[in-house]
């Protein structure tokens, strides 16, 4: 469920840049770590000061402690 919201917020960033349309190929770790990725990449040319920045900041502080557990993937 966490993946699947982690890349709903992804599609919804890449909308509004016009990126373009979001394709995840791989195993779900392969996924996330694509998709984590590119969060932290985009992360670290934002300064918080819009809500999409704050909005994934916010899902990854939540998400991050059961994802280092690895418990998506039980």
């Amino acid at each position: 469920m966490g993946l699947l919201r982690l890349a709903e917020v992804w599609s919804a960033i890449r909308a509004k840049e016009g990126m373009g349309g979001l394709v995840l190929e791989g195993t779900e770790a392969k996924i996330l770590s694509d998709v984590v990725a590119q969060f932290y990449a985009y992360l670290s040319g934002c300064m918080f000061n819009d809500p999409v920045g704050m909005a994934i900041y916010a899902e990854l502080h939540y998400m991050m402690s059961s994802l280092m557990l690895g418990e998506w993937f039980e």
